[in-house]
């Protein structure tokens, strides 16, 4: 309350130095002309009676209005409400500038999320295209077990997990999320992920250590998959020899 009073003195300080200019010159006038002190002194109470009610009244509106702009501003996304009513003709060009502001960023916002959709669509067609050629030869080169297959079948895997990205990546950035959270065991979740892995681990001769758990965890289980994924997928490609541990 304080910081609001301070702010409205300091708002209509010219205001307050002209009254208090205006009751100097009152003041002086009357002494030349040697008024009695009873009529200075009455005219002085009379106009410090109407400045103190017009400054309190003023005040009050004053702290309305900053109530209603903090209001507009803890809630700008969800406010639905018209601005105060604009006391002056500053006000309301301010208001009628961000009303135009508004329309242009939500137009904006309409076309990005058009465009993105559009995009979102391409995408998702384009993998499950690419999905159908990799399939294809995935049955190719596995009809015969020869070391120049066997690097090719792992290129293709690497294509393959890199276009799945694709569409991972759109969904963790959009604004909606398709997240479905149970409780799954954590077990069935890594061996999903390890089976998927395997032929990287036995193509690169890396040992892996894994001890089944019994953990119970509250989760998605697709982007958990996911992420362990990830996990496996950096440690197969960043180490050369040795082994690669899953711990609990």
């Amino acid at each position: 309350m304080i910081k609001l009073f301070l702010k409205y003195i300091y708002q209509y300080r010219y205001i307050i130095i002209l009254f208090v200019v205006f009751s100097v010159i009152f003041a002086v006038v009357f002494s030349l002309y040697r008024l009695e002190a009873e009529a200075v002194l009455y005219s002085c109470i009379l106009c410090a009676v109407v400045g103190i009610f017009t400054f309190l009244n003023g005040f009050r509106r004053f702290i309305k209005k900053c109530r209603e702009r903090e209001y507009l501003m803890k809630n700008i996304l969800i406010a639905t409400e018209k601005f105060p009513e604009p006391q002056t003709v500053a006000e309301s060009d301010y208001q009628e500038i961000i009303e135009k502001l508004r329309r242009i960023n939500s137009e904006t916002e309409t076309k990005f999320q058009n465009e993105r959709q559009e995009s979102i669509d391409y995408y998702t067609a384009w993998v499950h295209q690419i999905k159908t050629s990799i399939s294809a030869m995935q049955m190719i080169l596995k009809s015969e077990d020869t070391a120049e297959h066997r690097e090719l079948l792992a290129e293709l895997f690497r294509i393959e997990q890199y276009t799945g990205m694709v569409l991972s990546y759109f969904r963790l950035s959009g604004n909606s999320s398709d997240f479905v959270f149970r409780n799954y065991e954590l077990n069935d979740i890594i061996k999903k992920a390890v089976h998927r892995y395997a032929p990287q681990f036995i193509r690169k001769k890396i040992k892996l250590n894994y001890n089944q758990v019994s953990v119970t965890v509250l989760t998605d289980e697709k982007w958990l998959l996911f992420i362990i994924e990830q996990l496996l997928s950096n440690a197969v490609k960043y180490t050369d020899s040795g082994s690669v541990t899953i711990s609990i």
